[in-house]
């Protein structure tokens, strides 16, 4: 949830204080990094279904949000891992 939201702060405050949006997007992806790292972890030893649903959302959210900011191809695979929306 937090690399969706400091992404979005991130392309928000782009025109505003550059340095400060620099700040918001490392955050994000460090964030996303983070996560990604507790999702295939959980993945593989079988703990991922335990999550709440909204888990999958919130990840598909946050990598919708960082492709928008970064273009990252990365973030577009991941999302179209588990969407329901291809």
């Amino acid at each position: 949830y937090y690399a969706h939201v400091a992404g979005r702060a991130a392309k928000l405050l782009a025109s505003y204080s550059p340095k400060l949006a620099t700040t918001y997007r490392t955050s994000a992806e460090r964030a996303f990094a983070w996560a990604e790292k507790e999702y295939a972890r959980r993945k593989a030893d079988g703990t991922l279904s335990k999550l709440r649903w909204e888990v999958k959302d919130d990840r598909n959210l946050a990598a919708l949000v960082l492709l928008n900011l970064t273009s990252d191809k990365k973030y577009h695979a991941i999302f179209e891992e588990n969407t329901v929306l291809t």
